[in-house]
């Protein structure tokens, strides 16, 4: 099973860290998180000049905006999970 955390949310400022599009799970590492706004704008690129996925970042704004509890999204891709 993968459980693969891509993304948190940073509490200081209400900001993401979000993998950056174009690497593998275990080539993220803490230098290359981009930081992001809750409306998906790059606040710093991090260590690489990838980007994000537009898409995947408004989702999670989505979902950290429903709650200020909610601080971090685990997305789980086990064979059960992928074949719903």
């Amino acid at each position: 099973m993968c459980m693969c955390v891509r993304q948190a949310r940073l509490s200081a400022d209400n900001s993401l860290l979000i993998a950056p599009r174009g690497l593998m799970h275990d080539e993220v590492t803490a230098s290359s998180l981009v930081k992001v706004d809750m409306q998906g704008s790059v606040i710093d690129d991090g260590t690489t000049t990838f980007g994000v996925d537009d898409a995947a970042a408004s989702l999670h704004a989505a979902v950290y905006s429903a709650s200020n509890s909610v601080m971090c999204v685990l997305h789980i891709a086990s064979p059960a999970v992928l074949s719903v």
